[in-house]
């Protein structure tokens, strides 16, 4: 289905609608250029004695139709909207440059009275009405980079000229927590050297990364940088979702390299100048580590330590610690992790655990050695902090326990649930909140969807009308007339779990959301990955086109980006809503909910045009399917991709990957920018 919505179009209603005597209490703001069509005469006789206390002296004026008028239209976006008076300037005055389009066709203007405040008073009230905008200081993800860059190329720099924090500062068990050279490199051949100075910087490197990484992992984090105040003045994080999961997965790629060089560098001299690697067994040291052994002399003695790199022997000395974690390192990193990630696809209920496995080994082996107390020291804290953020602070900030939920079935594919939720509405489109059966395994992690708030307070689907495939459910809690504030539409995979990690949890979470009662534990709202860009798209004044693009359970965000349009002023002049699904009982359910808001679109003049194009609809279905919205029309096809897609124009998918794939290929023909979602067709299964 597509939906336009474009400024470009004559509306032919804004004139009709507009009334015959106007105040100051009137909801239009308008600024016209009645040079040449209209007419002011002051009547200063019938003007009152206001009452200095409670008013200012009013002017009365009249306007007169002339034959050469033009239209009072605009760009019908932000007609209807703002509250202010009715400003004219008088004949000569130069006109001002403001956010306002204006168009001339023929309109039979009645005379009108319009009471006007004086002229102080009217610049005050439009200056008032206009503050400045402050822009943020910095983009989030720049921001992000440069202060993990500087922190590496100043913690690399230490351990190779200053030292400020050398190891043998610090004591533990037996001895000191280690030795750092304070000058030059370990003695021998250019590959000494470098193995040298790849553990110096991998060390550096890896301590720096390991916090980065679980700092964009973190949840209330992500809350506060998202908060009025820090988007607004210092850091723009419209897109702080997506900015996090490639600044994690770029650096969790660094980290892996990184750590394997470290592990496994002590053996480039063995491969580059025939040196012999020895495997000595040490002391065993608190936490869980192993202390090197006396150090040999010059002599090949038996059972001694030649030392990391002993150039006169040609000798490389490693511990049976060492040969641990170049396996352990090896199977993780290289096997388990990229398992992990693949499973985020298909499998993201054992996928997360296991990723979460590695990242405790990893964070295990880094502080259990007794050389390591800069990890101690500088990792923990930052590990803490992530434990409390995904154990306590993302199940209980903003939890909504076992709301009052009304489900309706939308055939065997996709359900709707409502729920009223206590924490207000967002000023972002397409919110995430994150839901969980209340009788769920102790493994079973919380699942984040996109959803609709209810920000015009009208129900979606007709009472009156029950749609065959549809099954209604209400919790006992709920009662007669269920009030709701958000809502979400949801796909139903029917897929058994594999592995199974619970007994209760042996079928997909959407699946025992369609089969059980609803009980459940929400948390949120959280800003979704597209929230605020698309927002702060719909507040600028362009010329290019905005297109909204969903599929399937995209609905959501489409319906919320609707939502938002009936309580805001979108000052886009090209906006186009394009939705399509296979599924002919969501198409229906989808028709009815976007025939409900689109009046109120129309009502605050934020929809004007009449041209709704197509609704991608199964050509084989002969039930019909009809719209109370004139604005709303279907049609048994494909909609043309390159025909919605201007260039230029800036573009939001959300929906399989096939249809992202053919909607960014567009995009890069046309010349437009692209946004797509991460989900997908093989989006959670699960």
């Amino acid at each position: 289905m597509v939906i336009s919505s474009t400024s470009t179009a004559t509306n032919t209603k804004v004139t009709e609608r507009l009334p015959t005597t106007t105040t100051t209490t009137t909801n239009i703001e308008t600024e016209t250029d009645v040079r040449s069509g209209l007419e002011l005469e002051a009547d200063e006789e019938a003007q009152a004695v206001a009452d200095t206390s409670k008013s200012k002296p009013i002017k009365r004026i009249k306007l007169k139709r002339v034959p050469s008028a033009l239209n009072l239209s605009r760009r019908p976006s932000i007609l209807l909207q703002r509250t202010s008076s009715i400003m004219l300037r008088k004949r000569g005055e130069k006109k001002k440059s403001g956010n306002f389009h204006y168009r001339s066709r023929p309109a039979e203007i009645e005379e009108i009275d319009v009471d006007v405040q004086d002229e102080s008073s009217k610049a005050k009230s439009s200056a008032s009405s206009s503050p400045k905008r402050l822009t943020p200081w910095i983009n989030y993800e720049v921001f992000q980079w440069a202060w993990f860059l500087t922190l590496c190329i100043l913690a690399i720099a230490d351990r190779f000229t200053w030292n400020v924090w050398p190891r043998q500062t610090y004591t533990i068990g037996a001895g000191s927590a280690g030795s750092d050279r304070l000058s030059g490199y370990k003695p021998g051949p250019w590959s000494v050297v470098l193995y040298d100075s790849l553990a110096r910087v991998s060390g550096r490197y890896s301590i720096i990364c390991y916090n980065f990484l679980l700092i964009t992992r973190l949840e209330c984090l992500e809350h506060i940088l998202t908060s009025s105040f820090v988007r607004k003045y210092l850091l723009d994080t419209s897109n702080i979702v997506n900015a996090n999961v490639r600044l994690h997965s770029w650096n969790g790629i660094g980290l892996c390299v990184m750590t394997l060089l470290h592990v496994w560098s002590i053996l480039f001299p063995c491969i580059t100048h025939g040196y012999t690697a020895v495997v000595v067994p040490g002391v065993w040291e608190w936490p869980a580590s192993e202390r090197t052994p006396v150090k040999c002399s010059v002599s090949d003695e038996p059972g001694c330590w030649p030392g990391d790199a002993n150039p006169e022997l040609k000798q490389m000395g490693l511990q049976v610690d060492d040969v641990f974690r170049m396996v352990e390192m090896t199977i993780f990193l290289c096997i388990l992790l990229p398992i992990s990630v693949r499973w985020f696809a298909s499998k993201w209920h054992a996928g997360i655990h296991l990723h979460r496995l590695v990242n405790l080994v990893y964070f295990v082996d880094i502080v259990r050695r007794h050389s390591h107390p800069h990890s101690w020291i500088l990792n923990t804290p930052v590990f803490a902090l992530y434990l409390f953020d995904k154990h306590v602070f993302t199940y209980f900030y903003k939890r909504n326990k076992s709301p009052a939920m009304k489900r309706i079935r939308l055939g065997q594919d996709f359900m709707v649930l409502y729920w009223d939720s206590p924490y207000g509405f967002t000023d972002t489109v397409g919110p995430d909140y994150s839901m969980v059966m209340h009788n769920s395994s102790l493994l079973e992690q919380k699942h984040v969807f996109t959803c609709f708030e209810n920000r015009s307070g009208r129900e979606l689907e007709d009472t009156n009308e029950e749609e065959d495939g549809t099954d209604t459910y209400e919790n006992e809690s709920s009662g007669d007339g269920h009030k709701w504030t958000v809502g979400v539409v949801i796909r139903v995979f029917r897929r058994p779990r594999s592995p199974v990690l619970g007994a209760r949890d042996r079928v997909s979470h959407t699946q025992r959301m369609y089969d059980e009662e609803p009980l459940m534990i929400v948390t949120g709202p959280r800003q979704g990955e597209m929230s605020e860009m698309v927002r702060l798209e719909l507040l600028r004044d362009r010329d290019v086109k905005l297109v909204l693009l969903g599929a399937g359970s995209a609905i959501n965000f489409i319906l919320d980006g609707l939502q938002w349009c009936t309580v805001n002023k979108p000052a886009r002049k090209k906006i186009s809503l394009v939705y399509t699904t296979r599924d002919f009982n969501l198409f229906q359910w989808a028709m009815s909910a976007i025939s409900n808001i689109v009046p109120v679109c129309e009502a605050k003049a934020y929809s004007s045009t009449s041209r709704w194009p197509t609704l991608n609809v199964p050509t084989h279905s002969t039930r019909s399917i009809k719209s109370r919205s004139k604005s709303v029309s279907t049609q048994l096809n494909r909609f043309d991709l390159y025909g919605e897609i201007e260039a230029k124009s800036t573009v939001f998918c959300q929906g399989g990957a096939g249809l992202k794939n053919a909607v960014e290929a567009v995009c890069k023909k046309a010349g437009a920018r692209f946004y797509g979602g991460r989900g997908g067709a093989r989006e959670d299964l699960s």
